[in-house]
């Protein structure tokens, strides 16, 4: 009897069925429950990416004008950090070229590592502390040039100050001057042209006026004599109506 009351029997009726379960969830598992296999199996289904990538590439590029070579063939890199040519370049240049590209170091596969940032940062370093020692030589260079020279740059620049005032206060003075005076040309040249202009404005402003009037008296004047010539012919008219009318009485009368 076990300790929770069931029978030997039923305990290892229990036993059986979980191990059965166990062994059904590791058939349907292909990793084996193994980060280790989960990691072989990416590695492989990657390899054959690129391999079929590869083979792809090869027979398109067979049928028109091929790039590729067998320049990296039985070479297989990883890269590990930043590198230029890009990551995906080199990648290229692998399926281009015959060579083998791995995601994840193998110590057996990979006969290149491309470790870019560290020979960048050696570089780096090496170039700063160059950099550092050509400062402070150049420095101590400078601060003994400055002492030894202090003193003439001092007196230097004192003459050069007081000359550059004297240039600048007569350079002042000759621009007031001529300044004035082309205020005063311009000035007068401005009030000339605009008394000129005004002449002449008022002058055409007068022609015109007496032109339109002489314009609108002769218009009145045409149009008056025509009413007139209008007015004498109606009447030219009428009289001959008249005359007709009475003409016609006369004749009628005497026939009569």
């Amino acid at each position: 009897m076990a300790a929770d009351g069931r029978t030997d029997d039923d305990a290892a009726k229990a036993n059986r069925a979980a191990t059965d379960r166990r062994g059904k969830r590791k058939a349907d598992d292909p990793y084996e429950g193994s980060f280790g296999r989960y990691m072989e199996l990416k590695v492989q289904k990657l390899r054959e990416q690129f391999h079929d990538e590869a083979t792809v590439g090869m027979h398109s590029e067979e049928e028109g004008q091929s790039n590729s070579s067998c320049l990296f063939r039985g070479i297989s890199i990883h890269v590990n950090g930043y590198t230029k040519p890009t990551h995906q370049e080199l990648r290229q240049l692998m399926v281009r070229h015959g060579g083998m590209f791995e995601n994840y170091y193998s110590r057996s596969r990979v006969v290149v590592v491309v470790v870019v940032v560290v020979v960048v940062v050696v570089v780096v370093v090496v170039v700063v502390v160059v950099v550092v020692v050509v400062v402070v030589v150049v420095v101590v260079v400078v601060v003994v040039v400055v002492v030894v020279v202090v003193v003439v740059v001092v007196v230097v620049v004192v003459v050069v100050v007081v000359v550059v005032v004297v240039v600048v206060v007569v350079v002042v003075v000759v621009v007031v001057v001529v300044v004035v005076v082309v205020v005063v040309v311009v000035v007068v040249v401005v009030v000339v042209v605009v008394a000129v202009v005004v002449v002449v404005v008022v002058v055409v402003v007068v022609v015109v006026v007496v032109v339109v009037v002489a314009v609108v008296v002769i218009v009145v004047v045409v149009l008056l004599l025509l009413l007139l010539v209008t007015i004498l012919a109606n009447f030219e008219v009428q009289i001959h109506k008249k005359l007709e009318e009475s003409t016609m009485l006369s004749i009628c009368e005497r026939n009569e």
